[in-house]
């Protein structure tokens, strides 16, 4: 809570703290839907500085960079389905049927 108050100061050293245990509870939180794992991969997307894209259906999601981007089909329980990587015109297989 010091860290959101506005009147002191925060140094590089606290926020490295911080940042580290964010990481250490987001690597915690167990994905057991659908939602929770389009919020993990949105997460985790943003600290990457990936763009990250749900499509039209909800069991498509993309997270992209200027140079491939990764299409990952999931099921309405939240489990991997297919997960394909587009780089430069060619489609590689990397995780199919979890």
């Amino acid at each position: 809570m010091a860290l959101l108050d506005k009147r002191w100061a925060v140094d590089s050293q606290d926020r490295m703290i911080l940042q580290k245990c964010l990481d250490s509870l987001q690597h915690c939180i167990k994905i057991s839907s659908l939602q929770s794992l389009i919020e993990r991969l949105e997460c985790l997307s943003r600290q990457l500085g990936l763009k990250f894209v749900v499509g039209t259906s909800g069991v498509n999601l993309f997270i992209s960079s200027d140079m491939f981007y990764l299409e990952i089909l999931v099921e309405s329980s939240g489990s991997v389905k297919d997960v394909k990587i587009h780089h430069e015109g060619k489609v590689w297989i990397f995780v199919e049927k979890l």
